[in-house]
């Protein structure tokens, strides 16, 4: 029993003497160790089921993350893919005006006669150029430009002396581009 006492005593003497010891490193510098502090983190790291709980908080905190992560992508995704269809939607169908809007040149250029007539097929094709103009719809313009693969389909080639080569000599059909984005190419005639 005094031995037990003893024993006690010693340990409340070290404990006191080292909550607020300085330990000299080789470099001489000093850290101040908090003992008590080393022994209770000593005390919760042996504790198997308080260090299990905060890895799993850990984990479940990374999966929420992730999951969160995952739904935003999802989200972006979807809404791209949206904006694609519609788009293709919209090319698809101005597309098939373009054609009509052929025809109404073609009519204009041969029209001859009734002029009341001729006024009210100008009015339908104004009507129509406003339409496209609305959705960004551009004509792709330009004879005696250098020939450009990405915007011109080469349908007729010519040799024409003093003109060079590769140069857009006339327009068989009109491109239009929409928003920069070639929505059908012009069909062109060009110098060898």
């Amino acid at each position: 029993m005094q031995k037990d006492k003893h024993d006690r005593q010693d340990e409340a003497e070290t404990t006191d003497m080292t909550e607020d010891t300085e330990v000299h490193t080789g470099d001489d510098t000093s850290v101040t160790e908090d003992v008590a502090d080393a022994q209770t983190d000593t005390t919760e790291a042996a504790d198997p089921e308080g260090d299990a709980g905060v890895s799993r908080e850990d984990e479940l905190k990374d999966q929420l993350m992730r999951l969160q992560a995952d739904f935003t992508n999802y989200r972006r995704r979807a809404e791209n893919e949206k904006r694609e269809y519609a788009s293709l939607g919209s090319e698809k169908v101005l597309l098939e005006l373009l054609n009509i809007v052929d025809n109404f040149e073609r009519a204009l250029a041969g029209a001859s006669g009734d002029e009341k007539f001729r006024e009210g097929v100008e009015l339908i094709y104004a009507q129509l150029l406003e339409l496209l103009k609305r959705y960004n719809v551009e004509a792709i313009d330009g004879v005696d430009v250098p020939f450009d693969h990405n915007i011109h389909h080469a349908v007729l080639v010519e040799a024409r002396e003093g003109v060079k080569e590769d140069t857009v000599l006339d327009i068989l059909q009109k491109g239009y581009k929409i928003n920069d984005k070639i929505l059908r190419p012009a069909m062109v005639k060009v110098s060898q």
